[in-house]
């Protein structure tokens, strides 16, 4: 197994908590004259903008720059430092562009399809008719929010699961900005979480989850990369649960500022041990290899900045993920 990486150097100091105050009051301002400048600007404007915001902060933040130079040696070995540094230059612009796209969420769901391309949507269609709901597994890749306008214009109820940022406020608007047709927006935390989410399925709805990154929910240590990574369960223990089927998927931005959904049947999981914890590593550690099948297509457009490998793994997972490698005949690199 490959050793993990140490973020030690890329720790950020306390702040004090008037900067922090300081800090969400602007980006609650900033978010709002965002979605203003959303709804009087074109695609290409803001795409243009995002890549200007995207190429500040690449300059801005030294400490970002740094996980993802990091994270790209580790993973990408063999490429030369050149086309990585390029790469991280490109992520940083990419996820500039992100934002503002997702300021145009108004133009996009009414004219989708002049900015959307989606291949495979057959395969939705035939795992709805099993009438058990479908799991759709995303990742932080290119821009994940186009799949969203196309599901509302065939009329299927989708849910996804989010994450809450710390300010109220700006968490209130991110919601309200999102909210939209037959798309139910479940955060995590909610006390109704998992009756939310289960009433997806029963509805024969679509349910969106990521599991590309190191969060503080429900986990197993699977490899990633070559890597022990902290994984979340819930594609897992869904698809068990459920017998829904998983599909996977990529919304890549094109040259021409386009997108292009492709749509993976990736079938359905169901228990084939008597020991919960060995399916989990099962299913999770097959997840980890079609995600990083997808990340190759378009490493830039992936986010590494973002600290994957933050927890490590206790002698105990390491333990456990080597003896179920031999069983399941793999092996950690």
């Amino acid at each position: 197994m490959t050793d993990s990486i140490s973020y030690s150097q890329f720790r950020k100091d306390p702040r004090a908590s008037w900067t922090i105050r300081l800090s969400r009051n602007l980006q609650y301002q900033l978010f709002k004259f965002g979605l203003w400048l959303g709804d009087r600007l074109t695609l290409s404007q803001l795409q243009k903008i995002g890549r200007g915001i995207g190429n500040l902060s690449y300059w801005l933040l030294s400490k970002e720059r740094g996980i993802a130079k990091v994270q790209l040696g580790r993973v990408f070995p063999d490429v030369s430092e050149s086309t990585r540094s390029q790469w991280v230059h490109e992520c940083f612009k990419h996820f500039g562009m992100l934002l503002m796209e997702f300021f145009a969420l108004n133009h996009l769901m009414k004219n989708h399809q002049e900015h959307v391309n989606v291949e495979g949507y057959p395969i939705v269609e035939q795992a709805l008719a099993k009438g058990k709901g479908v799991i759709f597994v995303g990742l932080h890749m290119g821009n994940w929010e186009m799949l969203l306008p196309f599901a509302a214009e065939k009329g299927h109820y989708a849910a996804l699961v989010t994450t809450n940022v710390p300010d109220e406020r700006l968490n209130e608007l991110i919601r309200q900005h999102r909210q939209r047709g037959n798309l139910e927006l479940i955060p995590r935390g909610d006390p109704q979480t998992m009756r939310k989410i289960l009433n997806c399925f029963k509805r024969n709805g679509i349910l969106f989850l990521a599991v590309d990154q190191d969060t503080n929910v429900p986990s197993i240590w699977a490899p990633f990369f070559g890597m022990l990574a902290k994984t979340p369960v819930s594609v897992a223990r869904f698809a068990m649960k459920t017998g829904a089927p998983l599909l996977g998927f990529t919304a890549l931005r094109q040259p021409d500022g386009s997108f292009e959904v492709k749509i993976y049947d990736w079938g359905n999981f169901h228990s084939e041990s008597k020991v919960l914890e060995e399916d989990l590593y099962r299913i999770t550690r097959w997840i980890n290899q079609r995600i990083e099948e997808l990340i190759r297509i378009d490493p830039p457009q992936w986010a590494w900045f973002h600290r994957r490998w933050r927890h490590q793994a206790s002698a105990e997972d390491e333990a456990f993920s080597l003896m179920m490698e031999q069983k399941l005949g793999g092996g950690l690199n």
